[in-house]
């Protein structure tokens, strides 16, 4: 377990006010929850840091394609509803928005599944200007999972949207 134990050594070295501070507590957690004595979690979080680093460069496609590798060749790793998230957003960018929608969609039953509805509601609103399926998604978010943080703004927005609809 040489990752870990990388960031750990740069966990004592960094002070808050270091640029990278941030990025390493990320990467910290993303270690804590991802990286499984699994050699299949392993693999697949490999090349989700990978698809991260190219996606800072800008990348797009490049990571676009290590993350559907990942997800083909390792569709039970833990981290798959990240980078099932990841392809939404970078799907979003390039607006293809049905395949955004579809890996939005997918994260249903995962922990990352109001987020999956949220981004959904989102592309049904603002890039397919179709109001009533993003409300029926933003809807989801208020019925099932109502202890989400998003809950209470996803309750304003709708709120909003019934002024502007009048």
């Amino acid at each position: 377990m040489i990752l870990p134990r990388l960031v750990l050594l740069l966990l004592l070295k960094l002070t808050p006010v270091n640029p990278f501070f941030n990025d390493i507590m990320e990467l910290k957690n993303l270690i804590n929850k991802y990286y499984d004595s699994k050699q299949q979690d392993r693999s697949a979080f490999i090349h989700f840091i990978k698809a991260e680093n190219y996606l800072r460069q800008k990348k797009l496609g490049d990571a676009m394609q290590e993350l559907l590798f990942a997800i083909d060749e390792f569709p039970n790793s833990k981290i798959t509803p990240i980078m099932n998230l990841r392809l939404a957003l970078i799907n979003l960018k390039l607006n293809d928005y049905n395949n955004a929608l579809s890996f939005a969609l997918s994260l249903e039953n995962t922990d990352l599944a109001d987020k999956g509805i949220i981004l959904s509601g989102q592309i049904y609103q603002h890039k397919l200007m179709d109001l009533e399926k993003a409300l029926k998604q933003y809807m989801r978010i208020l019925d099932e999972y109502p202890s989400s943080i998003y809950s209470e703004p996803i309750r304003y927005h709708i709120r909003n949207i019934g002024m502007v609809k009048s």
